[in-house]
């Protein structure tokens, strides 16, 4: 199902995409070439960031994907990875928005063909009167070793969210979200494999909304916390991310999983005397732990 905006026909201010069973394909440019990156938004009401539409507006080279309506959050995404064309895809929140560069400065990376794009983001609370500031600030412009940026990646010392990157889309082929939470992680984890190139973007282009609420806090998903722990049980490499995930995890809910608990106990000092976990992450570890 397609709707398309033509050059000189300018969506409303704050869009609204028609709520259709298989999601809609909204292309902000009537000609027929080829796309080369296609944005992602799941929405529940229809509404996409004013930023992503201003942003997309014009440009034959980019698909905006809207799957409207569909839940869970994983099969949301397998939705609009099949409605995708573009050999790119970026995912953005419907909550959030995006930086006036933030396509820009995607479509000048991809220039070199990278596999992965990655970049920096600001990150607000929109329920505490404190601002976070920006995730990310780990590596400069341009390349990155993608062993390096795997273990990165899987020890979470870089974010492991599908917004502050974008993807081959072929990447994803084979592979399925399941389940609602802890499924950025899961997935790009899974295809780091298969990444041999990275490209990185010393900027915040993306704007994260965090809510005390939302799916980052762990304050649900405790079956989901189980499964990641069990993997991470046969894949030693995942155990440092895995541990911060759980005891984070331990810390927001109260009926935390025995199974999650004897693995941060198990891991607590592997995870104390690891290399970049901060004094912060050490006392909360602790305090999961006991």
């Amino acid at each position: 199902m397609r709707r398309r905006f033509g050059v000189g026909r300018k969506p409303p201010a704050c869009p609204v995409a028609r709520r259709a069973e298989f999601g809609d394909v909204l292309r902000l440019d009537e000609r027929d070439e080829a796309v080369k990156l296609s944005i992602l938004v799941l929405t529940l009401d229809g509404r996409i960031p004013e930023s992503l539409t201003r942003a997309a507006e014009g440009r034959a080279e980019v698909e905006v994907v809207v799957v409207t309506g569909v839940s869970p959050v994983g099969k949301a995404r397998n939705r609009a990875l099949a409605l995708a064309r573009g050999e790119y895809v970026a995912w953005v929140d419907a909550d959030d928005e995006v930086a006036e560069d933030w396509l820009p400065s995607i479509l000048k990376a991809l220039e070199t063909k990278p596999d992965v794009v990655d970049f920096d983001a600001s990150v607000e609370w929109t329920d505490r009167a404190r601002r976070v500031g920006v995730l990310g600030g780990r590596y400069a412009d341009g390349p990155v070793d993608a062993r390096r940026y795997a273990r990165d990646v899987r020890e979470q010392n870089v974010g492991g969210q599908l917004w502050s990157k974008v993807f081959r889309r072929s990447l994803f082929a084979g592979r399925s979200f399941v389940g609602c939470h802890l499924e950025d992680y899961r997935m790009i984890v899974s295809l780091l494999p298969d990444v041999r190139s990275v490209v990185h973007v010393a900027r915040p282009l993306y704007v994260y909304r965090r809510s005390g609420a939302g799916l980052s806090q762990h304050v649900t998903g405790g079956a989901d916390v189980l499964a990641l722990v069990r993997q991470a049980e046969n894949d030693r490499r995942l155990a440092k991310g895995v541990m911060r995930i759980a005891i984070d995890h331990v810390r927001h809910v109260r009926a935390v999983p025995a199974e999650v608990k004897h693995f941060v106990r198990r891991n607590l000092w592997r995870f104390l005397l690891a290399a970049e976990v901060r004094w912060a992450e050490r006392a909360k570890a602790l305090l999961a732990a006991f």
